[in-house]
């Protein structure tokens, strides 16, 4: 509902067409300012304002700003007095027909100096919950094939009173499982005689990814140090297969891709293989 604020896919958020690097709470980070993570547990009533502007360094009070240098666009959530302090959860649970499954939690422990939350999200519905344009959550439906998701995190923000060291972390681990089946059967009209081909293709992959970063920093009048520990860990692979043949005659198929069931057995008879114009297989594996 701001004016000339977007969300678009995969969490960018646009303020009149400029990018926005981070999102903050109370002017702190927020799950390395991964908007999915804040507005989809952060209640709208606990918001007291919400700011746009250009973030200095941390270390600006001793460089001073370098004028030449285009500061980075934030949006700065400020959650009302009688929220700074306290406790918010929400949780989540379905269950539907063909073993469909869903279920998420989140828990957010705050206080002026302290900040901790743990979150887990475990579906097998496309839902990778991106943000739509209009700001509405929304799942990734139009995904091919049935993606199974589990995902957990967690965060901690730990800084002293007047704010001269600070410690944050955060962890992040998500298991992405996707299974894609597809069978189609086309026919072709040509002046010399038609051609008939069924097709049968099968996929899987797996992803696994690990996110961890941290920072602490520590604020002197004459030194500003800032140490920051990220590791990033991914492991993909992927299985996929394709059976296909073309015809010269319309087959007499007894269940769908019998055809292809017969062909590719080795048990296939003499009048199908005289309809037989051409067949192949493929197969690939990819690790990462």
């Amino acid at each position: 509902q701001l004016p000339g604020v977007e969300l678009k896919p995969g969490g960018l958020i646009t303020v009149n067409g400029r990018f926005v690097s981070n999102l903050l709470v109370n002017g702190e980070e927020f799950f390395k300012g991964d908007p999915k993570v804040a507005l989809d547990n952060l209640p709208a009533y606990m918001v007291n304002t919400v700011k746009v502007y250009e973030k200095e360094p941390e270390y600006a009070y001793i460089t001073g700003r370098d004028s030449t240098q285009e500061l980075p666009l934030v949006v700065d959530v400020n959650l009302k007095r009688q929220y700074s302090i306290g406790w918010i959860a929400n949780a989540e649970g379905g269950y539907g027909t063909h073993d469909r499954f869903l279920g998420r939690l989140f828990g957010l422990r705050f206080s002026d100096h302290s900040r901790l939350a743990l979150f887990g999200n475990t579906n097998n519905t496309n839902d990778t919950r991106e943000p739509g344009m209009s700001g509405n959550w929304q799942g990734a439906g139009s995904s091919a094939g049935l993606t199974t998701r589990h995902m957990g995190g967690a965060m901690l923000l730990l800084t002293d009173k007047e704010r001269k060291w600070k410690f944050d972390g955060n962890l992040k681990v998500t298991r992405d499982e996707t299974d894609d089946r597809q069978e189609t059967a086309s026919s072709t009209i040509l002046p010399g005689g038609s051609t008939f081909t069924r097709r049968r293709s099968f996929s899987e992959s797996n992803a696994t990814i690990v996110q961890s970063n941290h920072s602490f920093q520590l604020k002197l009048p004459e030194l500003h140090l800032t140490v920051r520990p990220d590791l990033y860990y991914a492991k993909r692979d992927g299985l996929s297969r394709q059976w296909q043949a073309e015809l010269s005659e319309l087959p007499a198929e007894t269940y769908r891709m019998a055809v292809l069931d017969s062909l590719f057995s080795g048990n296939a008879s003499q009048q199908l293989l005289r309809t037989l114009i051409n067949r192949n297989k493929n197969e690939n594996l990819n690790r990462s």
